[in-house]
């Protein structure tokens, strides 16, 4: 009964992904949930930590849960880069869900912010500053590396997920590797308002 709690609990708080989350065990959502408590997220912005973590922690699951069913309703599930995310995910082996940072999160807001209203896109900042100098700051608490994605125009969260795992276009799925990096440990999001797209995500890693 406790499990089953636990389950509407989930499904009622991410309502909007009713059909990709219902099939997960308590368990599996909890394990998940890493940004389920911080005061810094709001509820969108928690849910894109949960999925990203479904993927690292249960590969498998996800797949069949999660990707085959999207992608089928997508009709992406013949593209070269969705069988190669399949491929990705069979691979993963170990590795820990992302931690939900602070301050990972403020350089997420700031950069999010900052294109939304210039209605830029990329990871230079407009004010000329590149992602390594925009990040600088980070690499003392997270020396081994951190890293960035950045999604346009998606409102919730399973897209901008889904969007960054598929990674179609994208030479090297450079997106996709992040979420899929064992070294990268912590994560910000942040989802706010963009002058041309009407919405962006920015996800800064650290590890």
């Amino acid at each position: 009964m406790k499990i089953f709690s636990s389950i509407l609990l989930f499904l009622h708080l991410f309502a909007i992904d009713y059909d990709y989350l219902e099939p997960w065990t308590a368990e599996q959502l909890q394990s998940a949930n890493t940004a389920g408590s911080v005061d810094y997220m709001n509820n969108a912005e928690k849910t894109v930590v949960l999925y990203m973590n479904l993927a690292r922690l249960y590969p498998d699951d996800f797949n069949n849960y999660v990707l085959e069913p999207y992608a089928a309703t997508k009709r992406l599930l013949d593209l070269k880069a969705t069988k190669s995310l399949q491929k990705d995910l069979a691979s993963v082996k170990n590795i820990e869900a992302l931690q939900p940072s602070e301050i990972l999160s403020q350089f997420a807001s700031a950069h999010a912010t900052d294109m939304g209203k210039k209605g830029r896109m990329g990871h230079n900042g407009s004010g000329g500053a590149t992602l390594k100098k925009r990040l600088s700051p980070l690499e003392m608490e997270f020396p081994k590396m951190v890293a960035e994605n950045c999604d346009y125009g998606n409102h919730e969260p399973l897209d901008i997920v889904m969007n960054l795992l598929i990674d179609d276009g994208v030479k090297g799925y450079g997106h996709r590797n992040n979420i899929l990096d064992r070294d990268l440990t912590h994560v910000g999001v942040s989802i706010k308002p963009h002058k041309n797209f009407e919405v962006n995500c920015v996800m800064d890693f650290g590890g």
